[in-house]
Protein backbone atom coordinates (compact mmCIF):
# COMPACT_ATOMS: atom_id res chain seq x y z
CA UNK A 1 0.00 0.00 0.00
CA UNK A 2 1.33 3.27 -1.05
CA UNK A 3 0.45 6.95 0.21
CA UNK A 4 -0.99 7.81 -3.03
CA UNK A 5 -3.51 4.69 -2.19
CA UNK A 6 -5.30 7.22 0.15
CA UNK A 7 -6.02 9.95 -2.38
CA UNK A 8 -9.01 10.91 -4.44
CA UNK A 9 -8.92 11.49 -7.92
CA UNK A 10 -8.53 15.21 -7.76
CA UNK A 11 -5.68 14.50 -5.44
CA UNK A 12 -3.77 12.24 -7.51
CA UNK A 13 -4.21 14.56 -10.48
CA UNK A 14 -1.92 16.92 -8.36
CA UNK A 15 1.36 13.78 -9.00
CA UNK A 16 2.98 13.00 -11.61
CA UNK A 17 5.49 10.03 -12.06
CA UNK A 18 9.29 10.64 -12.31
CA UNK A 19 9.61 9.41 -15.65
CA UNK A 20 6.77 11.81 -17.43
CA UNK A 21 8.41 14.82 -15.68
CA UNK A 22 12.09 13.64 -16.61
CA UNK A 23 10.92 14.69 -20.52
CA UNK A 24 9.47 17.71 -19.29
CA UNK A 25 12.73 19.51 -18.73
CA UNK A 26 13.81 21.14 -22.19
CA UNK A 27 14.84 24.74 -22.30
CA UNK A 28 13.03 27.31 -24.31
CA UNK A 29 16.00 27.29 -26.14
CA UNK A 30 16.37 23.77 -26.78
CA UNK A 31 12.64 23.44 -28.01
CA UNK A 32 13.04 26.25 -30.38
CA UNK A 33 16.24 24.79 -32.22
CA UNK A 34 14.24 21.27 -32.30
CA UNK A 35 11.36 23.13 -33.58
CA UNK A 36 13.47 24.98 -36.58
CA UNK A 37 14.66 22.42 -38.56
CA UNK A 38 17.74 20.52 -37.36
CA UNK A 39 19.50 18.12 -39.48
CA UNK A 40 19.79 14.83 -37.56
CA UNK A 41 22.53 15.41 -35.76
CA UNK A 42 22.04 18.50 -34.51
CA UNK A 43 18.56 17.17 -32.67
CA UNK A 44 20.66 14.35 -31.59
CA UNK A 45 23.36 16.68 -30.08
CA UNK A 46 19.94 18.73 -28.80
CA UNK A 47 18.90 14.81 -27.25
CA UNK A 48 22.28 13.93 -25.77
CA UNK A 49 22.20 17.13 -23.90
CA UNK A 50 19.31 16.94 -22.63
CA UNK A 51 20.10 13.15 -21.21
CA UNK A 52 23.90 14.61 -19.64
CA UNK A 53 21.39 17.22 -17.71
CA UNK A 54 19.82 14.94 -16.14
CA UNK A 55 22.93 12.83 -15.48
CA UNK A 56 24.69 15.67 -13.72
CA UNK A 57 21.33 16.55 -11.82
CA UNK A 58 21.25 13.05 -10.44
CA UNK A 59 24.65 13.05 -9.14
CA UNK A 60 23.96 16.91 -7.65
CA UNK A 61 21.56 15.03 -5.73
CA UNK A 62 23.03 12.13 -4.51
CA UNK A 63 25.90 14.49 -3.19
CA UNK A 64 23.78 16.84 -1.49
CA UNK A 65 22.29 14.12 0.32
CA UNK A 66 18.46 14.72 -1.94
CA UNK A 67 18.91 11.10 -3.02
CA UNK A 68 19.07 9.33 0.13
CA UNK A 69 16.11 12.23 1.46
CA UNK A 70 13.72 10.92 -1.22
CA UNK A 71 14.88 7.44 -1.24
CA UNK A 72 13.45 7.56 2.06
CA UNK A 73 10.64 9.71 2.22
CA UNK A 74 9.64 10.40 -1.18
CA UNK A 75 9.58 13.77 -3.04
CA UNK A 76 8.14 15.86 -0.41
CA UNK A 77 8.10 19.61 -1.85
CA UNK A 78 6.05 19.76 -5.24
CA UNK A 79 8.42 20.71 -8.44
CA UNK A 80 6.98 23.52 -10.46
CA UNK A 81 5.75 23.07 -14.13
CA UNK A 82 4.70 25.91 -16.70
CA UNK A 83 4.27 26.25 -20.58
CA UNK A 84 7.70 26.78 -23.10
CA UNK A 85 7.50 29.92 -24.55
CA UNK A 86 7.35 29.21 -28.02
CA UNK A 87 5.35 26.32 -28.32
CA UNK A 88 3.26 26.22 -24.78
CA UNK A 89 3.87 22.89 -24.00
CA UNK A 90 4.39 21.91 -20.41
CA UNK A 91 7.88 22.60 -19.27
CA UNK A 92 9.54 21.40 -15.79
CA UNK A 93 10.52 25.10 -14.30
CA UNK A 94 11.69 23.57 -10.59
CA UNK A 95 12.78 20.79 -9.15
CA UNK A 96 15.10 18.99 -11.81
CA UNK A 97 17.17 17.58 -8.80
CA UNK A 98 14.32 16.01 -7.63
CA UNK A 99 12.56 14.73 -10.77
CA UNK A 100 16.43 13.31 -11.66
CA UNK A 101 16.68 11.66 -8.18
CA UNK A 102 13.36 10.18 -7.78
CA UNK A 103 13.75 8.75 -11.28
CA UNK A 104 16.61 6.81 -10.44
CA UNK A 105 15.69 5.50 -7.63
CA UNK A 106 11.75 5.01 -9.30
CA UNK A 107 10.66 6.11 -12.32
CA UNK A 108 7.08 5.37 -11.60
CA UNK A 109 7.63 7.51 -7.53
CA UNK A 110 4.99 9.96 -8.01
CA UNK A 111 6.21 13.16 -7.45
CA UNK A 112 3.91 16.24 -6.39
CA UNK A 113 3.42 19.09 -8.96
CA UNK A 114 2.49 22.84 -8.94
CA UNK A 115 1.49 24.56 -12.07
Amino acid sequence: MSASDNLSAEQLSMFMPAKQLRGMHLSDAHVWLLNHGLSSADESNVRRSRKNVMQRKRRQAKKSGLYDSIKAEGVKEPVEIGDTLYTGEQQLINGHHRVAAAMSIDPNMLIPVKY
